[in-house]
């Protein structure tokens, strides 16, 4: 069951959350991240108070890195800015708990660097998450740096792809 932050409760019954509160109960939420249009899951994200405000301020995403310990806007670098549409909390009202927070979002058209719509189209074969080439936008340009996204697990490459990441920030 979802219930909207910052609405009026239609009935006496109904919760009405406060920002303040829902974050004093948990720094950081997970965010379920669903495409407005389609319906479709996005991402799992975290936002803590500082991201979700920011959020609400400007009307695009921002998101809690926990990695680097910072806020980040998302498609900040892809150009894949997420408009927020509407925030919704999922709630367990038998065991009064809440999991997490949905964002359905309006994407806008990225510029990935490899040519790809979207980054999630890894599917899993029963063993392994592989590259699902028939979501590359231009499949010949991009192979080469396909390769490139492939070996980022190992140690020493991913090193380097972090250092020219960083420049770009």
């Amino acid at each position: 069951m979802s219930e909207s932050i910052g609405t009026e409760p239609e009935h006496k019954t109904d919760l009405n959350i406060s920002v303040t509160r829902l974050f004093e109960s948990q720094a950081v939420w997970p965010v379920i991240v669903i495409e407005n249009n389609t319906g479709k899951v996005v991402s799992l994200q975290e936002v803590n108070l500082q991201a979700f405000e920011k959020t609400l301020e400007t009307g695009q995403c921002w998101y809690w890195d926990k990695v680097n310990m910072v806020i980040y806007l998302k498609g900040e670098h892809s150009d894949e800015i997420e408009t927020l549409k509407e925030a919704t909390l999922d709630i367990c009202h038998a065991r009064r708990h809440l999991r997490n927070i949905h964002y359905k979002v309006d994407i806008a058209p990225g510029a990935c660097l490899f040519g790809m719509s979207r980054c999630d189209f890894y599917t899993f074969d029963g063993t392994s998450f592989t590259l699902d080439k028939t979501c590359i936008v231009e499949q010949s340009s991009c192979a080469e740096k396909w390769e490139r996204v492939n070996t980022l697990l190992d140690e020493e490459d991913d090193i380097e792809h972090q250092k020219r990441y960083m420049k770009k920030k």
